[in-house]
């Protein structure tokens, strides 16, 4: 079993040697399309030896492209896909053998974002592992691979799950990532202003700026988008942002009604961050009886893997904010 990990990088040489040794740690080779780095990632990456082929690309603001690139030199049977803030956490023998018992053309890995250094969020799975079958990358940021989903499997985070550091603040701005990518979103949403899936990540990007009310202008057209036309697998995590900017934002009887409204949804009757936000909402508001009721809701719910959700969330944040309510109901 033969597996290539495709990855495209820039000035990485904070992140490039903790990603390589963890996803060395499955695949047999590495193909690493550099676009432009400056600093000692590719002396990094030749330390590696033969295994990995290196080669340079002149960037032209297409992510898509970038990582094609990547793809046409793969010649292991199976591709991961990493980007170098990632590591990959991994029980090899499960993974092997669960890939060579599959039908599947491609597998959705579990993925953990890291946002501060107190601060882990689960977000849901990636299509970041596929047979080697010709399959291409199409949107020039937040690039998707082509395979349909029902050509997918999940596979367990206890067995595999990439951790991902770029949403680090400090990440962001050393890479400079939002004004790049909100000038790449905006060309792509003048083609098509409809885009849910191009509108929600405007919002992310303005969102990860503190710019929360353009954020919410955006997220709040992604989600008329969506109803119109369908969402992708970022619903969960639309709705939550949403939410999160309204509160953010100061307002916190409309953040409840929303939320409330959301909550109508089967889908989301179990996200437990939204019930948490609603009680967050009450204690700003000083209702502390409504604070309560939506606290327990929440470790009711308890922790849970099958959402984008804030560890703690569903167990120890909730005592906290328990603990301040009653604090504050006994001054």
């Amino acid at each position: 079993m033969d597996i290539t990990l495709c990855m495209i990088v820039k000035n990485e040489e904070k992140y490039i040697k903790d990603c390589l040794d963890s996803a060395f740690k499955l695949v047999n080779s590495a193909v690493i399309i550099d676009t432009g780095s400056t600093d000692k990632t590719k002396e990094i990456i030749k330390e590696f030896g033969e295994k990995v082929k290196l080669m340079e690309y002149a960037w032209n603001n297409d992510f898509a492209k970038a990582r094609n690139e990547s793809l046409k030199y793969a010649d292991g049977e199976w591709i991961l896909v990493l980007d170098a803030d990632e590591i990959l956490n991994i029980d090899k023998d499960n993974v092997i053998n669960t890939i060579n018992t599959t039908i599947a053309e491609a597998f959705n890995i579990p993925l953990t974002n890291v946002l501060s250094e107190r601060n882990k969020q689960n977000s849901y799975v990636y299509m970041r592992l596929f047979k080697n079958k010709g399959y291409k990358y199409y949107r020039p940021v937040h690039e998707q691979i082509n395979i349909s989903i029902d050509k997918s499997e999940n596979l367990n985070r206890k067995d595999i799950e990439i951790i991902h550091y770029g949403y680090m603040q400090k990440c962001i701005d050393e890479k400079n990532k939002i004004e790049r990518n909100l000038d790449i979103l905006f060309n792509e949403l003048s083609k098509e202003p409809e885009d849910s899936f191009i509108n929600y990540h405007i919002a992310s990007t303005y969102s990860a700026n503190m710019d929360y009310s353009k954020a919410l202008q955006f997220y709040v057209k992604s989600y008329e988008c969506g109803l119109k036309y369908g969402f992708g697998k970022y619903y969960y995590i639309l709705v939550k942002k949403m939410c999160q900017c309204i509160y953010v934002l100061g307002d916190y009887n409309l953040c409840i009604q929303f939320t409330n409204n959301l909550l109508l949804d089967s889908r989301l009757k179990e996200f437990v961050d939204l019930y948490f936000l609603i009680a967050e909402c009450y204690f700003k508001l000083k209702k502390y009886g409504k604070a309560i009721e939506y606290a327990k809701k929440c470790l009711e719910i308890g922790e849970r893997d099958d959402y984008p959700t804030l560890n703690g969330r569903g167990s120890f944040l909730v005592e906290v904010l328990l603990s301040d309510i009653h604090k504050e109901m006994n001054k």
